[in-house]
């Protein structure tokens, strides 16, 4: 009976210290530790591809750890609807992408690039990949850091 006792001690004990560690952990508690910034334009036809699959990724949930941002780069009064047609209602809209444009040096789109909280670029799978690929990329290297 001792040893029943001791089971349910150590038990609510384990379960108590791991709700308690998940809130001082960001990506436990829901905060995003990283940013995915999506650059695209509504003129681009490979944007439609990279938007579409990083929308269809943050809405399964397969994004943990990250918030993803549709990052436009044309018109920026008709960036939502644009957004929408090409498939990435999902994502969080910056509707006015140049100053971080200019920031991280983007010169052409598609452009994904992936930074930290201290918003440091820690990956541009745009450099490598496809596409159609990104997408899977940044999934995988996301899965790397957390």
């Amino acid at each position: 009976m001792k040893q029943f006792f001791a089971c349910i001690a150590i038990l609510g004990f384990g379960l108590s210290f791991s709700s308690a560690s998940r809130a001082d952990d960001p990506v436990q508690s829901g905060d995003p530790t990283y940013e995915v910034l999506v650059f695209w334009a509504s003129w681009c036809g490979a944007c439609g591809t990279v938007l579409k699959d990083m929308g269809e990724l943050q809405a399964r949930g397969a994004m943990t750890g990250a918030t993803v941002k549709a990052v436009n780069l044309g018109d920026a009064s008709h960036a939502a609807e644009a957004l929408k047609r090409k498939g990435g209602h999902a994502l969080q809209l910056v509707a006015e992408g140049q100053p971080l444009a200019d920031q991280f040096h983007v010169k052409q789109v598609p452009w994904v690039i992936v930074v930290d909280s201290a918003g440091r670029p820690v990956f541009e799978p745009s450099r490598s990949a496809p596409p159609k690929y990104v997408a899977q990329h940044v999934q995988m290297d996301l899965a790397l850091r957390l």
